[in-house]
Parts: structure tokens; C-alpha cells; sequence
């Protein structure tokens, strides 16, 4: 359930020069599960608390998207496609996502006109396109894959019907995650080190590495208009754990009593969305802020 591939640096001092310990974040954490659902994911979220995300009615059968409001799910699948997941949401209701047929496509779902619209990179050689976030503006970030032969993966942004590819450079593989409504994209990419975060405000990249003691194999999936970061790094036995990057300060985000927790989305209002593993499956997850501090989530922070 990994996303893919992603960009990098090669500037420091736009977000992460400087990092400062503050006052520990507090959520409250709620499952989010489709009924009869073998599992659920949960991928994006949008400033109205729209959710969207995939899951599956039995065990090695095909995902199908989902939009959830709160209260009611809403399944979302690409006519004559199969295995569908919906990956973004903007406050418009346009949802971005994947799904197969003779290959895997890019999709945007206009959901008051009931439209769905293929997204795929027109670059000789490509075969795989994936659409992985959506702004208010309607600009979409992404990935593709171009060499059969050596996966070669490179992050796209799709502006008014332009491609743009995203590479960071002496990287093996480059994957965009996140946009928000300023165009500052969040990705992450592979090197010889591992995997690592990172934030493109058009000008420059920064690297983002999550600095606990131990923590390796970072990656940023999502970014909000306050330029709240999120995404997933490992600590040194393996276990994957969310986190949040805000006002210079790197939280851990796990759902509480979970093997692992994976932090793939957040909105103005600062709700996380994701999903966890724990004893019984996979499930998805809102983690709303508290103004006070309490017991409700496990929260670690750095000074680096």
C-alpha cells in the first residue's frame, strides 16, 4: 500500500534549517472503516473533512475508491477499470486517484458532474501513471514510470493540460505526494542513503529527514495551506511511524496501540488522516487536534 517514488534538495534554509522543541501535539483518534470492508485506507482529506481513500470487500479481491463525509460512504470505481483508489480531494469535491486497465492511469473524478477523466503522462515509453494529490486550483501532482526494464520513476505536476516532470537530481527514483493551494509540493525521492522527504515551493527544494535519534527513510505525503507537513518515516526496528512537521518541530503521529501508523494527509484545520495496523487489519484513521494536552496519542518530538 506504499505510494511509489520522489525529487530533492538542493537548498537548505527554506523550512528545516532550524528546528525547535514546542509544546506536544494531542489528538483525538477515530477509526475509519468501510462496513464489511477486509480493510480501508484512508488517503486524502480535504478543509471541509471530506475523505477519501480505497478499500476491499474480501481479501485478494480489487480495491474501490471511497469518498466518506462523516457519517455516510460514497464507493467510487473508474467505468470498465478495476482496483480504483482515490488518492486526493480538493474543497471543489475533485477527486484525483489510479486505477487499471491494460496498464495503470492517472484519474480526476468531478464529482457534481459525475465525470471521470483519464490522467495519463503522454511521454514516449510511459506505462504507469499515478495522480496522487489535487489543489483548490485544480493542479495535480503525481508520478510515472517510463523504463520497463528499470522502473525508473519520475513525480509529475499537471497544470492546465502541461505536464511537468519533477526529478531530484542523483536520485533513483522521484515521487510528488502533495500540493497545496500556494503550489508548494511535498514528495519524496530515493538515493544511496534511503528514502527522504521533500518540499518544492517552485524555486528551490529542501530536504526533509525526520531527526529523532534512529529515525531513517523519510517520506512527506502531505502538506496543508498552513504548509503543515506530514508523511511517514522508521525508527531503528523498522517500525513505521507518522509524523508531522509544523512550526519548525517534527511530532510523531501514532494511532494508539497500533504495530504500525501512516500519516498520508492533512487539511487547514490540521486534521490527519491515514491508516494503521493493529491485531485485527488495516484500518483507516482521522486524528482531529485537542487545544489541550491528553492521553489520547502517543507524541514524541525533536530538537535536533
Amino acid at each position: 500500500m506504499r505510494r511509489c517514488l520522489v525529487r530533492v534538495l538542493l537548498t537548505l534554509g527554506l523550512l528545516l534549517s532550524v528546528s525547535t522543541a514546542g509544546r506536544a501535539a494531542s489528538y483525538v483518534f477515530d477509526p475509519i472503516d468501510v462496513p464489511n470492508a477486509v480493510f480501508t485506507v484512508a488517503e486524502g482529506i480535504n478543509n471541509r473533512g471530506q475523505v477519501v481513500g480505497a478499500y476491499a470487500d474480501e481479501l485478494f479481491g480489487p480495491n474501490h475508491g471511497f469518498v466518506y463525509n462523516g457519517i455516510e460512504f460514497t464507493t467510487i470505481d473508474f467505468p470498465d477499470g478495476s482496483d480504483t483508489i482515490a488518492f486526493g480531494i480538493n474543497n471543489h469535491g475533485q477527486i484525483v486517484g489510479s486505477y487499471l486497465s491494460q496498464g495503470q492511469h492517472g484519474f480526476i473524478y468531478r464529482s457534481k458532474k459525475n465525470v471521470f477523466t483519464s490522467i495519463d503522462v503522454p511521454s514516449a515509453g510511459v506505462f504507469l501513471t499515478r495522480a496522487n494529490g489535487i489543489n483548490n486550483r485544480g493542479q495535480i501532482v503525481g508520478e510515472y514510470l517510463d523504463n520497463p526494464s528499470s522502473n525508473e520513476q519520475h513525480g509529475f505536476v499537471y497544470d492546465n493540460g502541461l505536464f511537468t516532470s519533477i526529478d531530484v537530481p542523483e536520485a533513483f527514483a522521484t515521487s510528488a505526494t502533495g500540493i497545496n493551494s500556494v503550489g508548494d509540493i511535498v514528495g519524496f525521492y530515493e538515493d544511496t542513503n534511503g528514502l527522504h522527504g521533500f518540499i518544492d515551493n517552485g524555486n528551490e527544494f529542501t530536504t526533509i529527514d525526520v531527526s529523532f535519534p534512529g529515525a531513517s527513510n523519510t517520506s512527506a505525503l502531505g502538506i496543508n495551506d498552513r504548509r503543515h507537513i506530514v508523511g511517514i518515516y522508521q525508527d531503528d526496528e523498522v517500525r513505521i511511524h507518522g509524523y508531522i512537521y509544523k512550526n519548525g518541530v517534527f511530532t510523531s503521529i501514532d494511532f494508539p496501540d497500533a504495530f504500525e501508523t501512516v500519516a498520508l494527509g492533512i487539511n487547514k484545520r490540521g486534521q490527519i488522516i491515514g491508516f494503521y495496523a493493529d491485531g485485527e487489519g488495516v484500518h483507516g484513521f482521522i486524528a482531529t487536534p485537542k487545544k489541550k494536552v491528553t492521553n489520547v496519542a502517543r507524541v514524541s518530538q525533536s530538537d535536533p
